[in-house]
């Protein structure tokens, strides 16, 4: 009976469905990040089929859904995408669009801060040389730095994202200073992961020893007065992911070599022993960790935002 019970304990666990979600979008991008960690499949999207994603992963009642990858605004239909998973979903569940808004003609920024808790933003440098090493685009970031109080003022949100590497280690007292005169609820230090093909093949310009990591991000962190900023060291994130593609494939990081990434299957074809696969990787509580203090960083940006508007 005790040995029945306990392979049935077992099994309700590895059914537990993660409680945050990163919705990438991997066909392709329109950036080429010296660091990017993104496995890029090159299966183009449908948005049937995305939709469909969306209802499997919105049965498992998640706390919080990231949707970025390669860039998801690279998507006509993205805002009415984010509409939708708001509209199945209710108030409750935490959603975060990241984006590198290299086109932001072509989306109605008001309109999707209707729908999204907080916009998570690249910004790692203001020096061109730089950001043409890792981005390679060297006017990314001052279009970054000019479309942030317009984020803003539509009524959401903004998360700086910054990743942690050789090349921009001397811009972070820079940047810190900027994301606290932005005014922006959060500010995100990502140490740099040789992780995806892209971070792998770039590791020996982008690496830097976590120590190092460490001692640049205190300083900055101390700068940045006003700002919750968020520490992304490689060891707090490695058992935290769950992936899933507007296809359906879902991967994280694999759990006994975490330089690559472990194929899961499709949630459409196999959704149980996806399920079952991701517990093998993965920590469910480390996975859960920061989703109501990102919420409550968000709730306070849109009572300040309207207060400013009122």
């Amino acid at each position: 009976m005790t040995e029945a019970m306990s392979i049935d304990t077992a099994s309700r666990q590895d059914s537990v469905p993660p409680k945050r979600i990163s919705f990438n979008f991997v066909d392709r991008c329109n950036m080429t990040c010296s660091f990017c960690y993104i496995p890029f499949d090159n299966i183009r999207v449908n948005v049937e089929v995305a939709a469909n994603v969306i209802e499997v992963i919105l049965r498992w009642s998640p706390a919080s859904i990231t949707v970025g990858g390669g860039d998801p605004l690279m998507y006509r239909f993205t805002p009415d995408l984010l509409r939708h998973i708001r509209d199945l979903a209710g108030p409750a569940l935490f959603l975060q669009l990241d984006t590198n808004l290299m086109r932001p003609e072509r989306c109605d920024l008001a309109a999707i801060a209707k729908s999204v808790d907080m916009v998570g933003v690249p910004l790692d440098t203001f020096d061109t040389a730089v950001a043409w090493q890792m981005r390679g685009n060297g006017g990314h970031p001052r279009q970054i730095g000019a479309l942030i109080p317009t984020i803003l003022r539509a009524g959401t949100s903004v998360k700086v994202n910054t990743v942690v590497a050789r090349p921009n280690l001397v811009s972070l007292p820079e940047l810190a200073d900027f994301v606290a005169e932005a005014n922006v609820q959060a500010w995100s230090l990502y140490e740099f992961w040789p992780i995806g093909p892209r971070a792998v093949a770039n590791r020996a310009a982008m690496a830097v020893d976590h120590a190092e990591f460490r001692k640049a991000v205190e300083e900055a962190s101390g700068r940045a007065h006003g700002v919750n900023v968020e520490t992304g060291a490689i060891r707090a994130r490695r058992s935290a992911y769950f992936f899933v593609t507007p296809t359906g494939r879902a991967y994280t990081v694999d759990g006994n070599d975490h330089s690559q990434y472990a194929e899961l299957g499709n949630i459409l074809e196999d959704e149980p022993g996806v399920l079952s696969r991701w517990h093998r990787h993965a920590d469910e509580v480390v996975n859960e960790e920061r989703v109501r203090q990102r919420a409550g960083w968000a709730h306070s940006g849109r009572l300040r935002a309207a207060g400013c508007h009122s």
